[in-house]
């Protein structure tokens, strides 16, 4: 049964470190390409976080507890980065509607009243 218990639990380490790697690399080649994250990729990584818990809570073999701790911080970590990396395209997201918004109320920006004073002159 302990032995069971122990091959399930790697399995699931194996598992949440491929995972893992993946998603990192995901959102690296997401964030070159400013290519943004979907709820979706957001919501599976907070689950991925939470399953990491329950393993840590759950986990009973001393030599995995090491395993379960550095696998919900990475857990943790991904998901964290992966609401900064949201909240840096919502930015980003306003300022070009900022921009945009602008430039199409205004075909001809203003210069500065020093610049026309110097034109004159």
């Amino acid at each position: 049964m302990r032995a069971k218990a122990i091959i399930n639990s790697m399995k699931y380490k194996t598992s949440v470190a491929s995972e893992t790697r993946k998603s990192i690399n995901g959102a690296f080649s997401k964030m070159g390409k400013k290519k943004k994250l979907t709820i979706s990729e957001v919501k599976e990584a907070y689950e991925e976080w939470q399953a990491a818990k329950n393993f840590f809570e759950n986990v009973h073999d001393p030599e995995l507890v090491d395993v379960a701790i550095f696998g919900a911080e990475a857990a943790r970590r991904r998901y964290l980065y992966m609401l900064k990396l949201v909240r840096i395209y919502e930015e980003e997201d306003k300022l070009e509607n900022i921009k945009k918004n602008f430039f199409e109320k205004n075909d001809t920006i203003a210069l500065p009243l020093e610049d026309k004073i110097n034109t004159n002159i």
